[in-house]
């Protein structure tokens, strides 16, 4: 929700802290790279991409903010 509202720095916060309960999570990934991007810090956006990426590995289905 706090992507959908542009309030990238607070959703950036609430995936980290989802990260540190569950390390790896792919949706929490994802989460943190759109906080990133959305906060125009696309080099540490891409590393958490590439994380995201091989959790994700093997998914059928594509993530999109919306499913968050």
């Amino acid at each position: 929700m706090l992507l959908k509202t542009g309030d990238a720095a607070a959703a950036e916060r609430v995936f980290r802290e989802d990260l540190n309960q569950n390390p790896r999570n792919p949706r929490s990934l994802f989460g943190l790279a759109e906080a990133l991007k959305r906060q125009n810090r696309l080099y540490e956006a891409g590393i958490v991409e590439t994380q995201f990426q091989d959790e994700w590995r093997g998914a059928d289905i594509q993530r999109r903010v919306d499913d968050l």
